[in-house]
């Protein structure tokens, strides 16, 4: 998981993790819950791997840190591994 600062309230997140079932599902459950709106995102497959790049707003000014942390702890509730 990364999270990389865009602008005031704007990142980028970009996961990656092995081909499962309702990982979109998943993953946007988890932003959603955290009140991150996804403005963009684009799903690749690199080795065998899917790559999640999304494009979030932030209601809060939270440090990259902060989000990062928040979406992992959010994802592991949700019983997603990356």
């Amino acid at each position: 998981l990364e999270v990389m600062p865009i602008a005031e309230k704007l990142a980028v997140v970009s996961m990656r993790h092995d081909n499962a079932q309702h990982v979109m599902a998943k993953i946007y459950k988890a932003l959603d819950s955290l009140r991150l709106k996804v403005i963009n995102s684009s799903v690749t497959v690199v080795d065998g791997r899917t790559v999640h790049t999304m494009f979030i707003e932030t209601e809060e000014t939270d440090s990259v840190e902060t989000i990062k942390e928040m979406v992992q702890a959010t994802l592991s509730h949700l019983e997603f591994s990356m």
